[in-house]
């Protein structure tokens, strides 16, 4: 959460700021990279509709591994 936080303010951040928050990330344990994934969502409404796009999307993030360094 400390690391959230510092993330958020680091367009206000100062070069100590900076160097508190490369301190923090670098103490944080290492984990494997997750695949990225662009899917563009073409018509606002296949975000909310049920559709040959959505059932993809679903389908997709059921392959993806969950993510090692956010709780679930």
């Amino acid at each position: 959460m400390e690391f959230l936080q510092l993330l958020a303010a680091l367009p206000f951040a100062t070069p100590l700021a900076l160097r508190e928050l490369r301190g923090l990330a670098e103490s944080l344990p290492s984990t494997e990279p997750m695949p990225v994934l662009f899917l563009g969502h073409g018509s606002p409404m296949n975000a909310i509709e049920d559709n040959a796009f959505t059932r993809g999307f679903r389908t997709i993030a059921g392959t993806l591994p969950p993510p090692a360094a956010l709780p679930i």
